[in-house]
């Protein structure tokens, strides 16, 4: 039973793999390329990757938080989101600088129409901009219940789709307005992962069962998503989907632990590809990058063929905006809690300071609740550890007990914010 929530729970946070850190770190990468010479490759620490020679050297360009997504427009426009902080490029990477925006709850996506309207998807809000980023306001979301905005799809500039856990919600206005979709049936026991909006009546979406060691599926609608049905032949890929692609509502390909499954008719069958790929990022029907356990690809005719680039950095650039006084570590170990290490039930959180500073150190649940305040007080430079204890926080609060789940602690010292994950299993 421990082993199953040990699958369960490392799937909630949109593909955490975390039983082999080496195996499955491609899985928890982004990427993302506005042509086949510009492109930009994340793994798991807080730089980017960025190339202008379609892969034949890379530039090191540093952040102070992990970064989970990119957005760029046709100009060369781009935004890119870590859980904390929105950041703007108007020179095609070479520069960055922060967006002013709130960042009171973590930031999960962010896309853009244009030059001038975009999103980002949080806890419980979805923030609608229509003067490149300058101001934000919140959209109108229908939902009584707590939500977390991961995934936009757009089919053009006013229709789009927004995903939620086990919920959908779809815009016909340009972002304003987002209501919710008639898509209980198949949500009791799913969480969607990302949707592709192919028409105005036809869409598609991926998801996985929580319950069934997180079992990846897509469903169709044929009408603009008022009813939901299985893709194809319903097919089930056994460890999620990663990622997927459709240049039409016959053709179609997904990633699913490490590998890529292909179908040309409206998936009645999938064929394997070979070729190890967790993520990718197409430029066109048939040109695509992808990333691979340790490598990067490169493909020109829909992976039939492909070519492995080696992810060598040939130059390191520091960015402007860059808070070199402040790092927060991974906690250790990670997973914790009593069904494994042990019946480990805490664990380590450490930062480093450079100089004295007043800092706070928060813990928040995955609905963005704080669960406890570590430390809130003025410290001097240096490393700092604090035990995140299940048992400290139970004698605290009487009748108090933390669920199984992931979490998020938070580094906050003035304008400077930073998030990072921990998965606890009871």
């Amino acid at each position: 039973m421990r082993l199953t929530w040990l699958f369960v729970i490392l799937f909630i946070l949109r593909s955490e793999f975390v039983f082999s850190q080496s195996k499955f770190s491609a899985s928890n990468s982004v990427l993302y390329f506005l042509n086949e010479n510009i492109g930009m490759v994340v793994r798991t620490d807080s730089s980017i990757k960025v190339t202008y020679d379609g892969g034949e050297s890379w530039i090191i360009r540093q952040f102070d938080s992990q970064i989970i997504c990119f957005a760029f427009t046709k100009s060369g426009k781009g935004w890119a989101a870590s859980m904390s902080n929105l950041y703007f490029t108007s020179d095609t990477c070479r520069s960055w600088s922060k967006s002013t925006i709130d960042n009171s709850t973590p930031f999960f996506t962010v896309h853009f129409l244009n030059d001038s309207a975009g999103f980002v998807g949080s806890y419980n809000k979805i923030l609608r901009t229509s003067d490149n980023g300058n101001s934000w306001t919140n959209a109108y979301i229908d939902s009584p219940y707590n939500v977390s905005i991961t995934n936009f799809s757009f089919l053009n500039d006013v229709e789009g789709i927004a995903t939620s856990g086990s919920t959908l919600f779809k815009t016909t206005d340009g972002g304003y307005i987002w209501l919710k979709l008639p898509i209980d049936l198949h949500s009791s026991y799913s969480s969607f992962y990302r949707s592709s909006y192919l028409s105005s009546d036809f869409l598609l979406l991926s998801g996985y069962h929580i319950y069934i060691v997180a079992e990846g599926f897509l469903l169709k609608s044929t009408n603009g998503g008022t009813s939901w049905s299985p893709y194809g032949n319903g097919q089930y890929f056994k460890f999620g989907i990663t990622d997927q692609h459709f240049a039409s509502q016959l053709r179609g390909l997904v990633t699913s632990n490490g590998l890529i499954y292909s179908t040309l008719n409206s998936g009645n069958t999938w064929d394997t590809i070979n070729v190890s790929v967790y993520r990718f990022h197409f430029l066109d029907e048939n040109s695509a990058w992808g990333i691979s356990e340790t490598k990067t690809l490169k493909t020109t005719d829909s992976w039939k063929t492909f070519k492995v680039i080696d992810s060598i950095s040939t130059k390191v650039e520091e960015s402007n905006y860059r808070l070199n006084s402040f790092q927060l570590f991974q906690n250790y170990p990670n997973p914790f809690g009593e069904a494994i290490h042990s019946g480990n039930p805490h664990t380590i959180i450490s930062f480093r300071l450079s100089a004295i500073s007043r800092i706070s150190l928060k813990v928040f649940d995955i609905l963005g609740r704080e669960i406890v305040t570590l430390v809130d007080e003025e410290l001097d430079g240096g490393v700092h550890n604090y035990p995140f204890s299940i048992f400290n926080l139970a004698r605290q609060q009487t009748g108090f007990q933390l669920a199984s789940g992931v979490y998020f602690y938070q580094l906050k010292s003035g304008d400077f914010v930073t998030t990072k994950k921990m998965v606890l299993l009871n």
